[in-house]
């Protein structure tokens, strides 16, 4: 099980994950989130590298900028999600590690 706050996180831990189905934990309840996009950069200090996700959640609402406990199937932890993007199929939210 991977856990761990963002510090401690690498794009290792989520590569193999595009698809998969995080649960968001917000003040009242859940949201369900699911992994569109995992890209790695080319470069950087970060002991874990740099990578960026895009994950997809429902339309409405839209919850703010913020840290969030996500959870999955062999994986825990906090994340900081800003929500970058909204169309018909949902709300994008972007977590950048560089």
């Amino acid at each position: 099980m991977i856990t761990g706050e963002a510090a401690g996180l690498s794009w290792a831990d989520f590569a193999e994950r595009e698809g998969a189905r995080f649960t968001m934990k917000v003040e009242g309840g859940t949201c369900d989130l699911v992994l569109e996009a995992a890209e790695q950069f080319s470069r950087s200090a970060r002991p874990g590298g740099a990578f960026r996700l895009a994950f997809r959640g429902p339309r409405d609402p839209v919850y703010p900028q913020a840290i969030y406990r996500l959870e999955a199937p062999g994986f825990a932890g906090e994340i900081f999600l800003v929500p970058i993007a909204q169309d018909a199929s949902g709300t994008l939210y972007e977590a950048i590690f560089n």
